[in-house]
């Protein structure tokens, strides 16, 4: 499976069986609902065994040797904790411990009443940095693909009907405008900047110890509109206990005038900062698939 390949894939569970879980949570308690999740990660586990695969290949990277059986299955166990937790920040979001480190960085970014771009990645939770916004008076978009994830995130809308409106999906005529828009409105525009989407608008980075492939276009996008770059990154430490940490990536109006050579620049810095927490926290990574494949 190359990078591109997840765009094909819908993500991990039947309607039904991310339906009758979050029913049985709202009706029985988080914790119900949670014990759920073991014997559903072992059923993907024998019978998705792509992602069994993915999370070997990654695991041994960073843990540098082979992961053992229960390795494996904490890593599906923390991505299933995650979603799970999606419905829980929906619903009652003060039910979720969040410990805030960097709170600095992403308040720097707001100079002269003037929004910043907050990359992330699959790594940990981006709906806990989210849910975190209104505590610290943030005011926070999510720029997103939409194509693959149409069940958790319908399942969230209807929890939480206001959530649409927090949304731009990548691809629409009016893209760049709305995020202009939000920018200018001293918004937070979110974007998840470690899949790619297209391979012709991509470009080659260390990760991991091997080359991948990451979008050019949130790298062009920030450069186009010279807007600050913070990195957020919601950790999962525990079932709903979370560590955020925000760190300033760039201030590009200070950065190279090369395009190409600062484009490079950038996502390199990137990748070495999200290659940085996945080394750190590794149960967080949720790319199940081939991640190193198509740089081939």
């Amino acid at each position: 499976m190359n990078a591109q390949s997840w765009t094909h894939h819908r993500e991990a569970g039947t309607p039904l069986a991310i339906r009758t879980i979050v029913l049985i949570t709202q009706a029985c308690g988080y914790y119900a609902g949670y014990a759920l999740l073991y014997p559903t990660c072992l059923y993907f586990m024998l019978f998705r065994t792509h992602s069994v695969r993915a999370s070997r290949h990654f695991l041994a990277r960073v843990l540098g040797r082979p992961p053992a059986f229960r390795e494996i299955f904490r890593h599906h166990l923390t991505f299933a904790s995650c979603t799970l937790d999606r419905v829980r920040l929906a619903r009652r979001p003060d039910d979720v411990t969040v410990r805030l480190h960097g709170r600095e960085a992403i308040e720097s970014s707001h100079g002269g009443g003037r929004g910043c771009l907050l990359f992330g990645a699959h790594l940990g939770s981006f709906e806990v940095l989210r849910a975190l916004a209104p505590r610290y008076d943030l005011r926070v978009k999510a720029l997103m693909y939409r194509g693959n994830a149409g069940t958790i995130n319908g399942m969230t809308q209807r929890l939480d009907p206001g959530a649409e409106d927090m949304l731009i999906e990548i691809g629409r005529p009016d893209t760049l405008l709305r995020v202009k828009e939000a920018l200018d409105a001293g918004e937070t525009v979110g974007i998840l900047a470690d899949r790619v989407i297209d391979a012709d608008k991509s470009i080659e980075v260390q990760f991991v110890g091997g080359p991948v492939r990451l979008p050019s276009g949130p790298f062009l996008l920030a450069m186009l509109l010279k807007a600050p770059i913070v990195l957020g990154f919601g950790i999962c430490r525990a079932p709903s206990e979370y560590d955020v940490y925000f760190e300033v990536l760039a201030d590009l109006p200070a950065v190279l005038d090369e395009a190409d050579t600062q484009l490079k620049a950038l996502a390199q810095r990137y990748a070495d900062r999200v290659a940085h927490y996945a080394r750190e926290m590794p149960y967080n990574w949720f790319n199940f698939y081939d991640y190193w494949h198509n740089a081939a």
